[in-house]
């Protein structure tokens, strides 16, 4: 909509939350929200409430986190337990020299003072590069 009035979102979202205007959530009732996470979870089984969310958001429905998640658990409250209780394993690589793989990481909480931070590091032995 906002971009149909030319006009910045955050422009539009700030003169709508100051106005007292909100968009509603969907009315749509708990039976009909579970068939609907059925349908995802059978196609997309390890996934989480946030990637349902996403779904839901796809089909222009708009609920609530709450209901998502209490959804989710009657459809599959084991598959929760489980995905809860697994580990993922760190990644392991091998760097066989120096120089070989160097590291990047950026720090951009400053970036409203025009300030940005990059650092690098061979991922060798750990050596600050730049």
């Amino acid at each position: 909509m906002s971009v149909a009035l030319g006009v910045d979102w955050k422009t539009m979202k700030k003169n709508m939350n100051e106005a007292g205007i909100s968009r509603p959530f969907s009315n749509i009732n708990d039976a009909d929200l579970d068939e609907v996470l059925l349908h995802f979870h059978l196609h997309r089984p390890n996934s989480g409430y946030l990637y349902a969310q996403g779904y839901l958001r796809a089909l222009e429905l708009r609920v609530q986190r709450r209901r998502v998640r209490a959804s989710l658990r009657r459809i599959d409250a084991v598959g929760i337990q489980i995905r809860y209780h697994q580990t993922i394993d760190r990644g392991q690589f091998v760097i066989i020299r120096p120089n070989a793989l160097w590291a990047c990481d950026g720090h951009h909480k400053l970036i409203a003072w025009g300030f940005v931070i990059h650092g690098f590091i061979d991922a060798y032995c750990h050596t600050v590069m730049s």
